[in-house]
């Protein structure tokens, strides 16, 4: 009896650290560099960009990869708070979109802002 609730203990306490590993990586600024699949909603039915994103510090760089084309970003992450954003240029006009929102290990979710309206995002790490 001893052993079975030993292991079972093990296991709880195992899957603890899985659960926290990405947000403590998060918490510590490291938790966002990858590849990162999302659902946008500006009230025109979903599209699904993908942002590649690397994190030094709170500093975020990288791009973001849908209709608008392939683009660079820029953005920061403190904590679990993340805000990212790019400038294209559309048939002549500036096109500001701009990412807000927090992170929670291999998810993220938010509100974006552009010229077609304010919406809602959700994504997922690959």
């Amino acid at each position: 009896m001893r052993m079975i609730l030993g292991a079972l203990v093990a296991t709880i306490a195992l899957g603890v650290v899985a659960c926290n590993k990405n947000t403590a990586a998060v918490d510590r600024g490291e938790g966002v560099t990858g590849t990162w699949a999302l659902e946008v909603d500006v009230g025109r039915g979903p599209t699904h960009p993908e942002l590649g994103l690397e994190q030094k510090g709170e500093e975020l760089t990288g791009e973001y990869r849908g209709a608008f084309g392939i683009i660079p970003l820029t953005g920061t992450v403190k904590g679990r708070d993340i805000a990212l954003g790019f400038t294209t240029n559309r048939e002549g006009r500036d096109v500001t979109v701009q990412y807000v929102g927090t992170v929670d290990g291999d998810t993220m979710s938010g509100t974006v802002s552009m010229p077609l309206g304010t919406g809602t995002f959700t994504g997922t790490r690959k």
